[in-house]
This record gives C-alpha cells, structure tokens and sequence, in this order.
C-alpha cells in the first residue's frame, strides 16, 4: 500500500513528515497507491470527528484533527476524489470490515432463528436491524429505523423478550463496544502513545474497521436525534495508560 513510514505519519497526523516522506517517494506517480492512502486517511478523519472522547484524550485529538486535515487535503490535491466520497467510502468498508461475515445467520448472532426470536417474544424487524448493523448494510438500518426498529433493545433467544437486558448488548451498545475495542487494541496506542512501525494489514483493518461501525454508530444516532431518543452510552476512548 505505502511505505511502513509514510504510514506511520499518516496515522500520527504528522502532517509534515507524512508530505516530505511523500515527496522524497515520489508518491504521486501511483494513482492506485493514493488512493489507498486517501481512503486510510478518510477513515482515520471519521474516527478523529467523533465527538464521543473522553477528557484524557480531546487535547490530543484536536491536534490529531488538524494534521488529518491537512494530509486530507494534501492528498485530494494529488488524485480525483468522488464528490460524495463518504457513499464511496462506505461501499468499501461494507464488504471488507464486518464483524460479521455475510453467510453468518441471525441464529449466530443472536442464539436462535427468527422463529424461535419470535416465540420467545421478539420483534422480527429489531432482529433484522441487529443483523443489518453488525453486517454494516447502512442503507438497510435507515430503512428499518424509519420503519421502527429499535437498536436500543437487547435480544437473545436464550432468554424471553424482557429478560435479557442483563445479560446481552443491544445493537446500539455492541456497536459501541465494538469501537472501542478496537480504539484500545490499535488506534489509541498510535494516537496516545505514537509508533515507529506499522503493522500495515492489522493496524490498517482496526482503522477501516473502527470508521466503518462508526459510520454506523453515527446514522443511529442521527435518526435518533431526529426523534428526540437518543440514549448517549459511553465514551470512546478508554484510558491507555
């Protein structure tokens, strides 16, 4: 994709560094290997945007933002990017960075088949939702929102409709435990604690992965917004010392 250390200032929001080791590479005879570059960068821009930090982390964040910012721009003025890139940006991390594959079945995910969720006395179309969430068919949980799903409603078939809150997340919370797993695995530590190398296919998943449930998290949040429900949870970024 790039040099480990042009990935590296590009994870750090080293701006600076990140265009001189650019230039030094003649980076910009590649278009493909831009493109790359874009995308990561986008991907961290999500995650920096985020406005669910903790106290320990916004000082740093906001210096993160701008080299972000910076390189974003750097890079734009480098390659053709799409107009509306988030849609671009979204098909892409859809099919590469789910949790849950695509031939994985609601009865894995949540310990029985619809059936079985319906005998137990759960809504189909929550179930539904839970499924389109963790597999990030985006387009699928607007659908479902407006239709009335609730992504605040856990569900288990190894309990009845009521009973397990206290054992299982909803799909709001999951997806916010998601984040912040992977936060705390990789991104925290470049952000916090800085790298000289970068494991290019694992720390560069966390990173496209972490923006894309976010990206989820953010339409939830938004369509609740909207109808004035929003149930605030927890906030990204546990401490890292």
């Amino acid at each position: 994709m790039a040099t480990n250390k042009l990935l590296s200032y590009l994870l750090q929001c080293r701006s600076e560094e990140f265009i001189e080791q650019f230039n030094q590479n003649n980076c910009v005879s590649c278009s493909q290997g831009i493109s790359n570059l874009y995308a990561c960068c986008y991907a961290l821009h999500v995650i920096l945007e985020n406005e669910m930090w903790g106290e320990h982390l916004r000082s740093t964040i906001k210096i993160c933002r701008k080299g972000c910012e910076k390189i974003l721009s750097f890079l734009a003025s480098k390659t053709e990017v799409p107009k509306n890139y988030e849609e671009t940006f979204k098909d892409f991390v859809r099919s590469r960075f789910q949790w849950w594959d695509e031939e994985d079945e609601i009865e894995d995910m949540l310990d029985g088949d619809i059936e079985k969720l319906r005998e137990r006395g759960y809504r189909e179309i929550d179930c539904y939702l839970y499924e389109a969430g963790m597999k990030l068919h985006y387009d699928r949980v607007v659908e479902l929102l407006k239709q009335g799903a609730n992504p605040y409603v856990s569900i288990s078939a190894d309990y009845i409709a009521g009973e397990a809150e206290s054992h299982e997340s909803c799909l709001y919370e999951k997806i916010g435990i998601i984040i912040d797993d992977l936060f705390f695995d990789g991104v925290g530590h470049i952000i916090e604690k800085g790298v000289k190398k970068v494991d290019d296919e694992e720390l560069i998943h966390w990173v496209f992965q972490t923006a894309a449930y976010l990206i989820m998290l953010n339409i939830i949040d938004n369509f609740e917004k909207s109808k004035k429900r929003l149930r605030p949870l927890f906030k990204l970024g546990r401490s890292l010392s």
